[in-house]
């Protein structure tokens, strides 16, 4: 079976992995978060412990983080 995997920066919570059959072979496409924005946050916030969800809120606002929409051309 062929295997393809995407490694993301985000969070682990949106990982997948899933079996399709392309052309009678068999593929397995692959998902795989790093959650690299909150653990570069655990670190800023020098706590040694897991970010509360309103810590994070907090700390995403403090460094004017938001999400952005843009409509493509």
């Amino acid at each position: 079976m062929k295997r393809a995997v995407s490694v993301s920066q985000g969070s682990k919570t949106h990982d997948y992995n899933i079996i399709v059959e392309l052309l009678g072979q068999e593929i397995s496409i692959e998902r795989i978060g790093t959650n690299l924005m909150e653990t570069t946050l655990v670190a800023l916030a020098g706590k040694g412990r897991p970010l509360k969800p309103h810590e994070v809120e907090e700390m995403l606002d403090a460094l004017g983080w938001h999400p952005n929409l843009e409509k493509p051309n």
